[in-house]
């Protein structure tokens, strides 16, 4: 909650007044909600990745939300992933239907996980700057 805590403190204003609940807004004030959302987020990962001279062949927004899916699923628990992800139920999906709400620690389940694979085991104590080369595993494609 602390690291949202920064997020909200941070972000632009929102130009519509119907998108103050958004965490996410763009340094124009926009929403990341539109038909072509995709896009938007997409040239705005480009940009930070680029910035941060982190570059190889096939990284793209997609690619790593395929990294994260693949990664997240072996914490065994699709419903966590797919809320992380932010999908959809399917209509014919009645477990979805009846499901009021994924309890924050089966969501921080699923997330220590990832962050385990990535920084390995003794990483879920010790602080970011604290791992063994500062930047985890995830660039030798592990």
């Amino acid at each position: 909650m602390d690291a949202l805590k920064v997020v909200l403190a941070e972000r632009h204003e929102p130009k519509n007044p119907a998108h103050k609940n958004l965490l996410f807004v763009s340094t124009k004030g926009e929403s990341y909600i539109s038909k072509d959302s995709g896009h938007r987020v997409a040239k705005s990962l480009l940009y930070y990745l680029d910035k941060a001279k982190i570059r190889w062949p096939g990284l793209t927004f997609y690619s790593l939300r395929h990294g994260f899916q693949t990664v997240a699923e072996g914490a065994r628990d699709l419903a966590a992933v797919q809320s992380i992800m932010g999908h959809a139920p399917a209509a014919n999906d009645m477990l979805a239907v009846y499901r009021e709400r994924i309890s924050d620690e089966r969501l921080k389940a699923v997330v220590d996980h990832v962050h385990q694979w990535l920084f390995g085991a003794d990483a879920k104590t010790a602080k970011p700057d604290e791992t063994s080369d500062g930047g985890g595993t995830a660039a030798t494609g592990k």
